[in-house]
């Protein structure tokens, strides 16, 4: 069996995101289990976006109505870049923990 490596990695850290804010894209390719922390300071939609021949696509979504904070836990994640972004200006954290 392989060895497995993890790494924790902060995307933003209390980040004053405007309305529709993206993030920079994360490379993903060599990612087997993929985690995702996500903190916001009030009512938003947080979209994962991941890179098609289209351009990048919303694969899914994590509301919160309010204040709060929650996790993303991904067991099988084949592809090769990702992307976050928000729907209202928000204060966010976003960190990924991944295990290769």
């Amino acid at each position: 069996m392989p060895l497995m490596r993890f790494v924790k990695k902060d995307i933003v850290k209390d980040y004053a995101a405007a309305v529709d804010w993206t993030s920079d894209a994360q490379d993903i390719s060599k990612v087997e289990f993929i985690g995702v922390y996500v903190k916001v300071s009030a009512a938003t939609t947080i979209s994962l976006l991941v890179e098609t021949t289209q351009g990048y696509i919303e694969y899914d979504t994590m509301d919160f109505s309010a204040t709060g904070e929650n996790f993303w836990n991904i067991w099988s994640f084949p592809f090769e870049n990702i992307k976050f972004k928000t729907s209202a200006a928000v204060t966010l954290t976003l960190q990924l923990f991944i295990k290769t």
